[in-house]
């Protein structure tokens, strides 16, 4: 979905649901393109543990490995965002 929101629509979709972020373009596209990297990872990783180890071990790496990688996935988009993030006085 984010793939084809970028090639056919030309918009990061990531940036529609956070609209009260404002970030410049080409950092919006960044995260888009880091998300959909990740997401393909994660697919043919669980297609790899899915039919090369026993259904225990695809569960678990389901379970835990999966919760585990998008975590530390997603505090690494946080702080590479909080580069570009700036409070505005109140």
């Amino acid at each position: 979905t984010l793939c084809i929101g970028k090639l056919v629509f030309g918009r990061d979709l990531i940036a529609y649901l956070l609209k009260e972020v404002t970030l410049p373009a080409a950092v919006w596209s960044r995260v888009t393109w880091s998300w959909v990297a990740f997401f393909a990872a994660m697919a043919a990783l669980n297609w790899y543990v899915a039919f090369h180890f026993s259904t225990e071990t695809w569960v678990n790496f389901k379970v835990w490995g999966g919760i585990g990688l998008f975590l530390v996935f997603a505090l690494a988009q946080g702080l590479m965002l909080a580069r570009y993030v700036s409070e505005e006085p109140r």
